[in-house]
């Protein structure tokens, strides 16, 4: 079998494994949690006070995994998610939104709630920026 040949099956390979990975990172595919309501984030990107600000706080214990694909679920895309969650790990925190405190208080909960209903503790915090 010729080089070229060869590498050309090992790339269709590699295709289809990575299309299978980035698959379970759709948000029409993530069933397991509940869905989001998209109002909120239209809420959250309309708000003229953004005095307040949500992170989400690197603990360690929650799997990389379950931080990209909550993030997916919320509406980012898995290339923001797979940022957010490396500038998480690396500098501990991550601020998702701004907006009035209200808003991300919704958004907090809601996090929370998919955290706890996957045996996860997401730490976040709601505070003044």
């Amino acid at each position: 079998m010729s080089f070229l040949k060869s590498l050309n099956r090992h790339m269709e390979r590699n295709q289809a494994a990575s299309k299978a990975l980035l698959e379970q990172f759709d948000k029409s595919t993530i069933t397991d949690m509940n869905d989001f309501n998209d109002g909120l984030w239209a809420s959250i990107n309309a708000s003229s006070n953004k005095y307040y600000l949500l992170e989400i706080i690197n603990n360690e214990n929650t799997s990389l995994e379950f931080i990209v694909k909550i993030l997916v679920k919320i509406g980012f895309s898995l290339e923001d998610s797979i940022r957010l969650m490396m500038t998480m790990h690396k500098e501990g925190r991550v601020i998702l939104a701004r907006a009035e405190e209200e808003l991300l208080i919704s958004l907090q909960e809601y996090l929370c709630t998919q955290a706890k209903a996957h045996d996860c503790y997401l730490a976040t915090s709601v505070r003044v920026r």
